[in-house]
């Protein structure tokens, strides 16, 4: 029997992928150039490739829409039991506003210019840090313009040494610490913000740290 000599290059194999992923073809490469697979392999190249379309970019989930209405949580710290100690007053402010949480001074700064602000809760005392010496600033700032800033929830008892004075020397308070226990707490009709809130009860028990200089015009 005649033998007949193949040259190496004959028996290398082709793999040729389609732009979509799959594989078209495989096997010795004068065989596949010579076969309906090739022709194939010619019109998939010269097929029009369809681009995929972008998805639509997400929008980050703690900024609140631009037409609604809004309370701010500032929690820098963002300790992992805020909200299970926190959840009465969460609730409540829930059940009235939207509420947006920030937890660095980049996003509160964000959120702090929108004009549906309603209000801003500081809920530790991370406002007090170095870093977040520009948003402490912004919101003194905001607050002279007649917006509403509280220093609530964990913040007194997380604020540590000279930051509580320090704290509210920003917003032109002269308050001092104060001694931390529990007392009974009467509401005077004679400030502006109790007569505007018909609904806050007479007078509540609670143990808390108090603030010294504040006089009976302010609370």
């Amino acid at each position: 029997m005649e033998g007949t000599f193949l040259r190496p290059a004959e028996y290398e194999l082709f793999l040729h992928l389609h732009p979509n992923g799959y594989t078209l073809g495989k096997g010795p490469l004068r065989k596949l150039m010579s076969s309906r697979l090739q022709k194939a392999v010619e019109r998939s190249d010269n097929a029009e490739v369809k681009a995929l379309p972008k998805p639509a970019p997400k929008q980050p989930s703690n900024v609140a829409p631009s037409t609604t209405r809004f309370i701010l949580l500032v929690s820098l710290q963002n300790e992992s039991f805020f909200e299970d100690i926190n959840s009465r007053i969460l609730a409540a402010l829930k059940a009235k506003r939207k509420v947006v949480q920030a937890f660095n001074p980049k996003s509160a700064l964000e959120m702090l210019s929108s004009p549906n602000l309603d209000g801003v809760l500081i809920t530790d005392a991370g406002i007090a840090k170095k870093s977040a010496v520009f948003l402490l600033r912004e919101l003194v700032n905001y607050a002279r313009l007649g917006g509403v800033v509280v220093a609530g929830c964990m913040f007194s008892g997380g604020i540590a040494g000279n930051d509580f004075e320090k704290f509210f020397r920003t917003f032109g308070l002269s308050w001092e610490r104060g001694s931390y226990h529990r007392t009974t707490f009467y509401s005077n009709p004679a400030n502006k913000v109790v007569a505007a809130n018909p609904s806050l009860a007479p007078f509540y028990s609670m143990k808390a740290l108090h603030a010294d200089g504040i006089t009976s015009d302010m609370a």
